[in-house]
């Protein structure tokens, strides 16, 4: 669910709890018929190759300016640093799989 009572669309076929994760690019539907697109998820720390889509996250941006604020009771955890490093892409909805560097 959204800030403003926004419901998530998920389409990834990663589930927690048997229900489905959301990741970028899916859409988020509003009580009066409007919608938005989830436009940043949790990066570098969980992505699609095939498809360079992230996982949605508490707190994912959408394209309307509102943000995710609850999901599974026992959803997935991700950490938004890694060694005291910050993880790339973490919520920044410019972020790219293309700017990932293989190791």
């Amino acid at each position: 669910m959204s800030q403003k009572g926004g419901v998530l669309k998920a389409t990834s076929k990663i589930s927690c709890d048997n229900i489905k994760v959301g990741q970028t690019g899916d859409i988020v539907e509003y009580p009066d018929g409007s919608t938005a697109i989830v436009s940043a998820g949790c990066g570098h720390a969980f992505y699609n190759r095939e498809t360079g889509k992230s996982l949605a996250l508490i707190g994912s941006p959408l394209s309307n300016g509102d943000k995710i604020r609850s999901g599974p009771p026992n959803g997935l955890r991700f950490l938004d640093e890694y060694e005291g490093k910050p993880i790339p892409g973490f919520l920044d909805p410019d972020w790219s799989p293309d700017l990932v560097k293989e190791i």
